[in-house]
């Protein structure tokens, strides 16, 4: 939906600057205004409509029961991902974050890769994390037997 509409709005302001060239040579700019007002709402409805995974991954995800929680860093400089610490209930693993690349799904994805012996979930040296729904304000990060939300307003990691 998002490149059909990038067209749409392409083609409107196309549109709207041959208007506003023939509307010169006329004295009427109404048609330009008018073209130029279409393109704005078009690029304005292509972008409330863009619905596409949540990838604002750092800061802090948590169960709702408050048993677990997920901390990400920011990205440093060029780099695709950052430091990671899970904790569920009194064990905690730490490690380095990184998006899923080449993307192997349509899904954005991110690996857990382990640091440290300590594994609190079960698998090997890595782990794959994925949003499993949710609202884009609260969205639901899956970890293996795991489900954490979004916090907001929480000091990030």
């Amino acid at each position: 939906m998002w490149p059909v509409c990038c067209v749409v709005v392409v083609l409107a302001s196309c549109a709207a600057t041959l208007a506003a060239v023939r509307g010169e040579g006329r004295g009427s700019p109404r048609a330009a205004q008018a073209a130029g007002a279409a393109a704005l709402v078009v690029l304005l409805a292509a972008a409330g409509s863009v619905s596409g995974p949540y990838t604002d991954y750092p800061g802090v995800w948590a169960a709702p029961q408050g048993d677990a929680s997920l901390s990400l860093t920011e990205p440093q400089g060029s780099e695709q991902g950052g430091q990671y610490t899970l904790r569920i209930g009194t064990c905690t693993e730490q490690g380095g974050w990184a998006f899923d690349y080449p993307r192997t799904s349509e899904s954005v994805l991110i690996w857990l890769s382990r640091d440290e012996a300590t594994a609190c979930l079960p698998g090997g040296s890595s782990i794959l994390a994925y949003i499993a729904g949710g609202t884009q304000m609260a969205p639901i990060v899956q970890l293996p037997g795991l489900r954490l939300i979004k916090q907001s307003g929480v000091q990030r990691a």
